[in-house]
C-alpha cells in the first residue's frame, strides 16, 4: 500500500546529479517507501524512488515524518528538473486511494491525500472515486 507523503529537496545536499540523482531530503509529513513514485506539488512527475540511507548510511526500506534521508531518484537531472528547496508529494496510485479513504490516516496524511486528489481530478474528474 503507498501512503501519501510530501519531501522537502534540501538546500546544498546533492549528492549525484543523475543515474540516479542523489539528494538529501527530509520527510515533512506522512511517509516514503523504496519503489514508489514522486511528483511536484503542481502534478508533474519527476522519477522513481530507487533507495534511501541515513546520515549514517544505513540502508532503510521507509522514511516516516521528520527523518532526513538520502534518496536515489531515477529520472530526474538535479538543475534541469529538479532543485534545491523543491517539495514533492509520494504519487499514489488510484486504486490505493481508493483504499486510504476507508483507512484512519493520521491528519498530515489526509490532507495530503486530499491534495493529490483535486491535483489528479484536473485532469480526469473520477479520478479515485
Amino acid at each position: 500500500m503507498v501512503y501519501p507523503g510530501r519531501l522537502l529537496y534540501l538546500k546544498d545536499h546533492t549528492f549525484r546529479a543523475k543515474g540516479p540523482a542523489i539528494v538529501g531530503m527530509r520527510v515533512v509529513a506522512g511517509r516514503v517507501h523504496i519503489g514508489q513514485r514522486i511528483m511536484k506539488l503542481d502534478g508533474t512527475p519527476v522519477g522513481q524512488i530507487k533507495s534511501l540511507r541515513t546520515r549514517d548510511s544505513e540502508d532503510v526500506k521507509q522514511g516516516v515524518e521528520g527523518d532526513e534521508l538520502a534518496v536515489a531518484v531515477r529520472g530526474p537531472t538535479v538543475g534541469r528538473h529538479i532543485e534545491e528547496l523543491d517539495e514533492f508529494y509520494v504519487d499514489v496510485p488510484e486504486s490505493h486511494a481508493k483504499r486510504l479513504k476507508n483507512i484512519e490516516l493520521d491528519s498530515k496524511e489526509q490532507e495530503i491525500l486530499d491534495e493529490l486528489i483535486k491535483l489528479h481530478r484536473k485532469e480526469n474528474h473520477f479520478w479515485g472515486r
